[in-house]
């Protein structure tokens, strides 16, 4: 099959470069239609980006039948699975005509024959049509794209003026509920005569969501002079190893590929981030891993491809990666907290804590700025597990021993920590759980050593104390200070006595509160407290202002044996205490 399709692909392109006017726009379509999932009907692909191959790219049909391991691994992935066609095998949501509420408005959601709709209701009369009366509703939208598959799924529906825009609620796959869009980001409540905010898929989510798109990036959503045509929804394989036109070309030739097989160097017409420098390397997942200036997004760029560098397109280096790596650390000292959302991108130390921004960690850490580290270095796309898609060869401390050898060889007299306990691996330390998205807590990428931190707002949370949540800072400081040699830091009373999680989760900014109540589930962070002690401020966070924090110290409390209903929380505060409590 897979040899079919690569023909098929490769045989349309030569005709269609051949063919102009109306018989190339029929040749797209057929192209399209050829790399969609099968039973797509007219209804559901005409809505849909153009897709197929342009500007030198082929699509993943062209890469199966020569790397076969590659491509079913690579098809395994979340990665290819980020954006797909709304089809009964992509869409994980039960649409089961429950009723779905957001500020006023009233939704309900229905799959008829392996196909999603999503009707607006009168909030007069909310009550889901019966039988097949949705039919003749004038707000039925059919469900056209996926977007996520791993932790949550966004819908897309087709709107009035023709827009892609996102359905106003999603999936929480690992919770199984679904919530308010608004409920799934980390910020207080709207007020109620604010109108629900509207996501248009080409005004930012094209380019990280697709491969090889947009060609004609817009602000403005569709529109009929505006192609977002894209190769291929999802990541596939030309949005990390560039466009692979020239490359399939070359190697038709058996002579040529034997005299790269016999070299053993590679081959130049395409790109292997493994055999990069490590700043160009790393920059293949930056593109879409980054946090970007203000004026600037991967939209407004389409001359970044696999193999260069983001910082030869992107001025990254002014924001984040000076020559001075601690002179971003003194920017943010200075800046007022009390004018900063609370979801504003960076710890006060010029750490990252928003989850998916990778690269803007990394890039300012000394294993990248003093080494060679990239994103290589642990991480592998077609090796281990796709949930971290963690090289099987650097697993655990290898990792972090292939180059800190030393450290490696005597970790008790480096960690303090018995050998084989959580207090010796080397990313609990050093790469603590100290970015938050998604209701969830993911590692910082900073790769830096523990300090006694956290003690005021948005100042990160230190590794030691998301272990030992009911430990304060001042037994921190006291550790480190005997064991490193660190700099005691003057602490107040609360923070030199009280146990830093539950300092966090009642007195903390809402990244600090979400990340206290996450880590009261980890299982290290179990085993290393008494987190039975917590549990009256973790039930203060069931009213929290902040649903994303009312739903992760709910589902907290879940995981810790208590009755909580986690799907009321995500709309409003629980009326008292979830548990009872002196």
């Amino acid at each position: 099959p897979r040899v079919i399709a690569v023909a098929v692909a490769r045989g349309l392109r030569v005709v269609e470069r051949a063919v102009f006017g109306v018989c190339g726009a029929v040749l797209g379509a057929a192209i399209t239609f050829a790399l969609l999932p099968s039973g797509v009907d007219a209804e559901l692909s005409a809505p849909l980006p153009a897709i197929g191959p342009q500007e030198d790219y082929l699509s993943s049909n062209a890469c199966g039948a020569c790397h076969p391991g590659q491509h079913d691994s690579w098809h395994g992935s979340f990665h290819r699975t980020m954006t797909q066609v709304a089809t009964a095998d992509a869409v994980v949501a039960p649409f089961d005509r429950r009723v779905l509420r957001e500020r006023g408005r009233v939704f309900t959601v229905l799959e008829d024959e392996g196909r999603f709709y999503a009707i607006e209701l009168d909030p007069e009369d909310p009550s889901p049509p019966e039988g097949d009366e949705w039919r003749d509703h004038p707000a039925a939208r059919r469900v056209i794209m996926t977007t996520g598959s791993h932790h949550l799924q966004a819908y897309w529906v087709q709107s009035n003026d023709g827009t892609l825009e996102q359905f106003p609620f999603v999936y929480v796959i690992r919770e199984g509920r679904w919530i308010a869009n608004a409920d799934s980001f980390l910020g207080p409540p709207p007020h109620d005569d604010d109108p629900l905010r509207r996501y248009v898929w080409a005004e930012g989510c094209v380019a990280c969501h697709t491969t090889g798109g947009p060609w004609d990036p817009t602000t403005q959503g569709f529109g009929e002079d505006v192609d977002t045509s894209v190769v291929e929804l999802g990541i596939s394989c030309e949005q990390c190893h560039g466009p692979g036109e020239r490359h399939v070309a070359l190697n038709r030739s058996p002579t040529r590929r034997y005299a790269l097989h016999l070299r053993g160097a590679g081959d130049d017409s395409i790109v292997n981030p493994r055999r990069l420098p490590h700043e160009a390397s790393a920059s293949v997942c930056g593109y879409c891993h980054a946090i970007y200036p203000d004026d600037e997004s991967p939209d407004d760029h389409v001359d970044f491809r696999p193999g260069t560098r983001l910082a030869d397109v992107y001025d990254v280096t002014a924001v984040h990666r000076t020559a001075d790596r601690h002179a971003h650390e003194a920017s943010l000292e200075h800046l007022d907290v009390d004018t900063l959302d609370t979801v504003e991108a960076f710890w006060r130390d010029g750490s990252v804590r928003v989850a998916g921004r990778e690269y803007t960690s990394m890039i300012r850490s000394g294993c990248y700025l003093e080494g060679q580290m990239a994103c290589t270095s642990c991480h592998s796309m077609h090796d281990g597990d796709p949930n971290k898609q963690v090289d099987p060869a650097r697993a655990s401390d290898a990792m972090c021993t292939g180059c800190h050898a030393e450290e490696g060889q005597d970790l008790e007299a480096h960690t303090h920590h018995a050998p084989e306990s959580e207090g010796s691996r080397c990313v609990q330390c050093h790469m603590p759980q100290t970015s938050y998205g998604l209701l969830m807590a993911t590692r910082s990428h900073r790769m830096d050593g523990p300090t006694a931190s956290g003690a005021a707002g948005r100042q990160r949370p230190n590794a030691c104390n998301l272990c030992h949540l009911d430990r304060s800072l001042g037994w921190t400081a006291d550790h480190l200070a005997e064991w490193y040699g660190q700099e005691r830091p003057a602490l107040v009373d609360s923070h030199e006595s009280l146990p830093a999680g539950a300092v966090w989760m009642l007195t903390g900014d809402g990244v600090q509160r979400a990340l206290a109540a996450w880590h009261t589930r980890w299982a290290p962070a179990r085993e290393a407290s008494d987190v039975e002690t917590l549990l009256p401020a973790l039930a203060r966070l069931t009213q929290d202002p902040y649903s994303a924090v009312r739903q992760v110290a709910g589902d907290s409390l879940v995981a810790l044996g208590h009755d909580v209903d986690v799907e009321a929380l995500a709309y409003d505060p629980a009326p008292g205490p979830a548990l009872e409590s002196e």
